[in-house]
C-alpha cells in the first residue's frame, strides 16, 4: 500500500535510415505520477508521505425519507333524482389526504421541488367553477389555493379541465386540524353552479365531479417530524485503491501506515454504525487480509446532527473517526497484501433507541450519512521483488520506413535515483492488447547510491543492449504499445528507505537498425 509509482509516458516518432538510430519511447517514473501530486506532501525535508481519501459509502438523504408520487380520486355522486339550481354548491371532497411515506412520519416539510397535477371530469351540463384548497400549504403566507371555470359538458358526456402547478417554496404542515396528526393534510375540493345557468335534471347515481390530485417528484428541502428506527445496509460494496493499479507483485516491508475511518451522520436523528467486516481484496492475486481491531463487530454510537449551519450546508455533522495503526490492528499485513480493493461489509442504523425527540427528527435535502476512508503513510519502505507496470504508446508499423529491417539492436538508457536495483523488461503489444515480442529475458539497472544520510543525490546511468534478429523486428513492427515491467528491490538489501520527491527513473529506448534498401 505504500510504494504508489507511476509511469508518465511520451510517444516518439521515429526517424529512420539506413544504420540509424531512433528513439522508439520514453518514458519517466516517479512518485506521483500514478496517484496525482495532490495525494503526496513532501516534508520539511523533501521526503514524501501518501495522503489519499475517499469516499466509501454514501447515504443520501432519499435513503431515509422520499416522497412517493402519489395520486386521490375523489368524486361527487348524487344520492337521488333532484334538479340542479343556478348557484348551487357541490362539496366534492372536504377531509384528509394520508400520505404514505415509509417509515416517517412528517409534521412539517419546506418543498424545494414538485408538481401538483390536478384533473377534473364533470357531466354538469351547465357552466361550473372548481376550487381547490390546502389550508396548511402555504407560501409567502399564502395557502394553496384557485378556483377556474369548468366548461358545461355534452349531454351524455364529460368535460375535461387539467392544470399544473410547480410547488416549489411551499410550507406544509402535516400535523391536521389540531396539531396531533402526522402525514394528514386537509383538502377541500367545492364546485359551484354558474348563477347565470339553467336548471339541469341529475339521476340518482350520477358521478357530476370526478377529481384527480398527483402529487410528482416531490423533494422536501427540510423535513420535520418521526423518523422510525431501521437499518441502511453497507453490503459487501467495495472501495478501489486507484495507486495500487501498477502493483504486480512482489512484497514490502512498511515502516508506518494509518488508517483512518470517519463516520458522519447529516440526518436529525441518532444513530448507530457497526462494522462487520473490512477486507483488503488483490485482485491480481485473489489473495485477501481482514482488518483485525476491536471496533469490527461493535457498534458506534453517533448523535444526531444539530441545526448549525457549516460548511456551506444548513447542519453541522456529528462525526466520529476510528483510527486504525499498526500498532492497534494487523494493518501492516493488510498493507503489505498490496490491496487494490477495500470490502466493507455493516450497517447504519438510525434512531436505534426508538423516537426520543418527541416529533423533533429533521432532514435537509443535502443530508447524508457517509463513511470515508484516509490513509496516511510515509514512504518509507524496503522493497523485495516489487513489480510495477505500465504501457506507453507506440508505432511499430512505423519502423519499416518503407526499408525492410535486417537486424538491430535496442538500447535501453536509464537515469535511475532511486535506492532500488531495478530489473527491466519490455514486450510490445498489438492494438487488442496482444503479446507480439517480448524481451527474453530481464536486464538489471543499477540503483541510486545512497549517501549517509540515507537519501541520494545523483541519478545513476545505466543501459542495456538487446540485440535482435530480423523476425524479432518483424513481430516488432506489429506493436501498438510498448508494455513496461519495472522490478525494484532495495539496496543496500532490507533496508528501509524515504522516498524523497526528486526520485525519478528515467528511460529511453533506441532502436538501432539495418535496413535494406
Amino acid at each position: 500500500m505504500i510504494l504508489m509509482l507511476g509511469l508518465t509516458s511520451c510517444k516518439l516518432d521515429p526517424n529512420w535510415d539506413v544504420d540509424a538510430l531512433a528513439p522508439i519511447a520514453q518514458t519517466t517514473l516517479t512518485p506521483g505520477n500514478l496517484m496525482g501530486d495532490s495525494n503526496l506532501i513532501v516534508q520539511p525535508g523533501g521526503d514524501l508521505v501518501l495522503d489519499y481519501e475517499t469516499n466509501v459509502f454514501d447515504f443520501p438523504v432519499d435513503s431515509l425519507l422520499r416522497i412517493p408520487d402519489s395520486t386521490y380520486a375523489y368524486s361527487f355522486n348524487s344520492p337521488i333524482n333532484f334538479t340542479l339550481p343556478p348557484g348551487a354548491p357541490i362539496q366534492v371532497y372536504n377531509d384528509y389526504l394520508a400520505f404514505n411515506v415509509p417509515d416517517v412520519g412528517l409534521s412539517k416539510a419546506f418543498i424545494e421541488g414538485g408538481k401538483l397535477r390536478i384533473e377534473v371530469k364533470s357531466t354538469v351540463t351547465q357552466p361550473a367553477s372548481i376550487n381547490f384548497q390546502i389550508p396548511k400549504a402555504k407560501k409567502n403566507g399564502v395557502i394553496f389555493s384557485f378556483t377556474d371555470n369548468l366548461a358545461p359538458a355534452p349531454i351524455g358526456g364529460y368535460s375535461i379541465y387539467e392544470k399544473e402547478f410547480e410547488i416549489n417554496g411551499y410550507d406544509i404542515d402535516f400535523t391536521g386540524d389540531n396539531n396531533d396528526q402526522y402525514n394528514k393534510l386537509r383538502l377541500e375540493i367545492n364546485a359551484t353552479v354558474a348563477s347565470d345557468a339553467q336548471p339541469s335534471q341529475i339521476l340518482a347515481g350520477q358521478e357530476l365531479i370526478k377529481t384527480s390530485i398527483s402529487f410528482v417528484n416531490v423533494k422536501p428541502g427540510f423535513a420535520k417530524g418521526k423518523i422510525n428506527t431501521r437499518t441502511l445496509n453497507i453490503t459487501a460494496d467495495t472501495v478501489k485503491l486507484p495507486f495500487m493499479d501498477m502493483v504486480k507483485s512482489g512484497t514490502i516491508d512498511v515502516d508506518e501506515v494509518d488508517l483512518t475511518l470517519t463516520v458522519q451522520n447529516g440526518f436529525g436523528v441518532d444513530a448507530r454504525c457497526k462494522f462487520d467486516y473490512i477486507t483488503g481484496l488483490n485482485t491480481r492475486t485473489g489473495s485477501s487480509i481482514a482488518l483485525n481491531h476491536p471496533i469490527i463487530g461493535n457498534a458506534i454510537n453517533l448523535n444526531s446532527a444539530t441545526q448549525i449551519p457549516s460548511g456551506g450546508l444548513p447542519f453541522s455533522y456529528s462525526s466520529y473517526q476510528l483510527g486504525i495503526s499498526t500498532s492497534n490492528s494487523n494493518l501492516e499485513a493488510f498493507a503489505v497484501n498490496f490491496p487494490d480493493r477495500i470490502a466493507i461489509n455493516g450497517g447504519f442504523r438510525v434512531n436505534p433507541n426508538g423516537n426520543l425527540s418527541a416529533g423533533n427528527d429533521f432532514v435537509f435535502s443535502s443530508s447524508s450519512a457517509k463513511v470515508n476512508l484516509r490513509v496516511v503513510a510515509p514512504l518509507t519502505f524496503s522493497s523485495n521483488n516489487l513489480k510495477l507496470a505500465d504501457t506507453v504508446n507506440f508505432n511499430g508499423s512505423s519502423l519499416l520506413k518503407n526499408n525492410p529491417i535486417k537486424s538491430g539492436k535496442l538500447k535501453i538508457y536509464a537515469d535511475n535515483k532511486f535506492p532500488f536495483e531495478c530489473g527491466i523488461k519490455l514486450t510490445a503489444l498489438d492494438s487488442l492488447g496482444a503479446v507480439v515480442w517480448s524481451q527474453p529475458t530481464e536486464e538489471i539497472l543499477a540503483a541510486g547510491i545512497a549517501q549517509s544520510d540515507g537519501r541520494v543525490y545523483q541519478s545513476t546511468p545505466s543501459t542495456v543492449m538487446l540485440t535482435l534478429s530480423e523476425q524479432d523486428f518483424k513481430m516488432l513492427t506489429r506493436g501498438k504499445k510498448i508494455f513496461f515491467e519495472v522490478r525494484f528491490h532495495t539496496l543496500p538489501t532490507a533496508q528501509l528507505m524515504k522516498i524523497y520527491h526528486d526520485y525519478s527513473l528515467g528511460l529511453k529506448v533506441v532502436a538501432e537498425v539495418k535496413a535494406g534498401i
